[in-house]
């Protein structure tokens, strides 16, 4: 019996995760002007997301789409990797029947996935810093933090674990 309610409590805790992990997904594409906003669609990947908000010049705007131009296949190439790479850990950690190397081998893809595309945002931001004035680079950084401040309240493991425990206090025998 003991050992039902240690699996139960296991399972809840992923599911939580999981439920967390999805919201912020979805969430991720959303902002005041919808789903694509003004930005346009790639405006929410890696550091292009408020490129819209620095008041570009028309000259930044052009050098700043040749920029995404040259690298728009492998934006969607290393979005689509990760949307599979999540879902293909998703599947291994809901299978019916546990395997530990299973769950390993697929968070071993996604984080090798995360990786490229954090060089590949790192070698984009690279390039459009040359577009941007100092102005506008402080700009996305303070963005960029007050972003980070919010995550993590809302996401950090203080916040889970009291979340977890209101559930296994309600529900525990």
């Amino acid at each position: 019996m003991k050992r039902m309610k240690v699996v139960g409590v296991v399972l809840t805790a992923l599911l939580f995760t999981i439920v967390a992990i999805g919201s912020a997904e979805a969430r991720r594409g959303y902002d005041r002007q919808g789903w694509r906003g003004e930005g346009g669609p790639c405006m929410k990947w890696g550091h292009m997301h408020g490129l819209h908000r620095l008041n570009l010049t028309d000259q930044q705007k052009q050098e700043v789409a040749a920029v995404l131009k040259e690298h728009r296949n492998e934006i969607v190439q290393s979005s689509t990797a990760v949307m599979e790479a999540r879902k293909d850990l998703r599947a291994a950690v809901m299978a019916e029947d546990f395997s530990e190397t299973a769950v390993r081998d697929a968070a071993g893809v996604l984080a090798a996935h995360h990786e490229e595309r954090a060089v590949l945002s790192a070698k984009i931001f690279s390039e459009l810093s040359g577009v941007l004035t100092s102005e506008q680079k402080e700009q996305m950084l303070q963005a960029r933090e007050r972003r980070g401040m919010k995550m993590k309240g809302r996401y950090s493991p203080e916040a889970r674990a009291s979340s977890l425990d209101r559930w296994i206090e309600e529900h525990i025998q």
